[in-house]
Formats: C-alpha cells, sequence, structure tokens
C-alpha cells in the first residue's frame, strides 16, 4: 500500500514537473516575443524620429540657401573700370545714412555686390543707380544659389530615354511640371538576374528630399527603390580615390592582390585590399584586408564615403 502511495506521488509530481516545464517554455516564448515587439517597436519610433530631423535640418539649410543672395545686387560697368571707380561712382548715388546697404563686395572686370538692407532697399538702389549712372553701369540681382542633389533610381525593368523618365518621375510622383530633373545615368544592374536598370538622376534640394522621402517612386509601371547618390571618384590605375587614373601619378595596383599588375594579369591566391592594406600600415584604422578593392563592404571606401557625406 506504500509502494503504491509512493510510486503514484512519483507519478503526480512527474506529471506536475512536466506542466510547470511547458508552461515555463510558453511563458518563455511570450516573454521574448513582447520584447522583441517591444524593441522593434522602438527602432521603429526611432528610424522615424531621426528621418524627421533629418527632414527639418534638410528644408532649414535648403530655405537659408535660397535667402543667402535674395538681398543682393551686381553693379557692374559697361566699359572698362576698376572697383575702386564703381565704388566712387555709387557713393555719389547713395547716401550712407539712408541705411539702404549693409555691405559692398569687390569681384572682378570692375564689379561689386552690393548686399542691401531689405528686398525694398534693393529697389531703391537699384532704381537710384539706373537713374543717375545708368549709362556707365548695370544692375541685376544676384541670382539664388541653387544647390542640386543627386539620387539613385533602382529598379526600371524597361529601358526608357531621358525624356520618358523625366515626364513619369514628375506626373506619377506629385512632382510640379517647373521642377528641372537631369538624368545623369541609365545603366543596367548586372547583379539582376532579370533585365533591370538603375537612374541617378540630379534635381533641386526640395525635390530631392521629396522622392526620397517617399522611398519607391513610379516610373510607368514599376515600383522603384530611391536612395541618396553620392559620386566616389576612383582611379581605375591604383584604385585610390578623388582622381582619375589619366591624373595617377601612382604605381599600378591589382584590385584582387593588392601587387603591381593588371588584374587580368593576377594569378596570384591572395585577397588584399590595396587601399585597407595601406590604412593599416599606416596606423589610420585596424580592419580586416581580404576582400576585393571594389567590394561595397570595403573599409576603405565606406570610410571615404562616410567623409563625403559629412562634408554634405
Amino acid at each position: 500500500m506504500q509502494k503504491m502511495k509512493n510510486d503514484f506521488t512519483v507519478e503526480i509530481n512527474a506529471v506536475i514537473e512536466q506542466i510547470f516545464s511547458e508552461k515555463c517554455k510558453i511563458l518563455k516564448q511570450e516573454l521574448i516575443s513582447e520584447i522583441h515587439k517591444s524593441l522593434n517597436s522602438s527602432c521603429d519610433k526611432l528610424s522615424e524620429i531621426r528621418a524627421e530631423k533629418k527632414q527639418i535640418n534638410a528644408k532649414s539649410s535648403y530655405a537659408e540657401m535660397a535667402k543667402r543672395n535674395a538681398n543682393k545686387i551686381v553693379i557692374k560697368p559697361i566699359n572698362n573700370k576698376n572697383t575702386k571707380e564703381t565704388k566712387k561712382a555709387l557713393k555719389k548715388v547713395i547716401e550712407p545714412t539712408e541705411g539702404l546697404i549693409t555691405t559692398v563686395t569687390n569681384i572682378n572686370k570692375g564689379a561689386i555686390i552690393v548686399e542691401c538692407k531689405n528686398s525694398e532697399a534693393v529697389e531703391e538702389v537699384q532704381k537710384k543707380v539706373n537713374k543717375e549712372i545708368g549709362q556707365e553701369y548695370a544692375t541685376e540681382k544676384l541670382r539664388e544659389t541653387k544647390k542640386r542633389r543627386a539620387l539613385k533610381i533602382v529598379g526600371l525593368s524597361t529601358k526608357l530615354n531621358d525624356e520618358r523618365i523625366i515626364e513619369c518621375v514628375k506626373k506619377q510622383n506629385d512632382i510640379e511640371d517647373n521642377k528641372e530633373l537631369k538624368i545623369i545615368k541609365v545603366y543596367e544592374d548586372r547583379n539582376k538576374r532579370e533585365e533591370s536598370y538603375n537612374i541617378i538622376i540630379e534635381t533641386d534640394c526640395e525635390t530631392y528630399e521629396h522622392l526620397i522621402e517617399k522611398k519607391r517612386i513610379k516610373v510607368e509601371w514599376d515600383s522603384c527603390r530611391v536612395f541618396e547618390h553620392i559620386n566616389v571618384p576612383r582611379c581605375f590605375k591604383c584604385l585610390g580615390f578623388q582622381h582619375k587614373a589619366s591624373d595617377c601619378t601612382f604605381k599600378q595596383a591589382c584590385s584582387k592582390c593588392g601587387e603591381q599588375h593588371d588584374v587580368k594579369e593576377c594569378n596570384s591566391n591572395i585577397i588584399r585590399c590595396v587601399n585597407c592594406f595601406d590604412l593599416v600600415r599606416r596606423k589610420v584604422i585596424d580592419v580586416e584586408v581580404d576582400h576585393y578593392a571594389y567590394s561595397t563592404k570595403c573599409p576603405a571606401y565606406i570610410r571615404y564615403l562616410q567623409s563625403k557625406k559629412a562634408k554634405k
């Protein structure tokens, strides 16, 4: 009887332990799932905040850039005169106590840039100069600096001509017709199994931000991804950055092993990036060097790319 009782107790304990173990597993999985959900939500929110901050900063800098030359005019001599003579003529026309002009800057061929207090002052200065010395000097408002940005459109299934691409990008993505878009390059993406083309396009900062914010844009029947494009000039001789092969004064470098020969002539089993190897040798950074120089994951390439982004 006691043995039966002990056996029954052991069996009950085993069942309880199994149930408890399974329950713990379920609770553990639920807890892990909740943690992952919370982390994903936090990451998404952080990404949204960063994107919003970047957009605000970009719009702010664009607005400042547009205002930079708003109240400036150029006064230039019709005949040969130097800047000293131009300034002297201006002083005869404008009384300094009027407070119309804030700064005067010399430029070439006897011309000067006059920065005015406001838009009304610009009109007043132009009016006085044209009336009093208009036969000797011409005036024009300084054009606004229009900074342009390049972006990369990826995943076009059919090769289109430049006019058609611009038409589709504008009409299918809420871009005003007066905005200027310039096609820099259209090329086939040979890394894709199916026919696919990429586009490098240049436009003003406002249109650039509009398209980047969309992440995907429509071009004919395709939904194409949009990325920031930064041109990285690379030498095909030494594989370095910031110059072309025609201007290169360095020795030939192999994109596979880094030695002084063309990659077509390479018989080496070694894979070594010449740019990363140089950075490690000079103790600039400590990175892996066993990759091709043209790899998009190359630390030297990424480092250079980041430095260009930081300067924008």
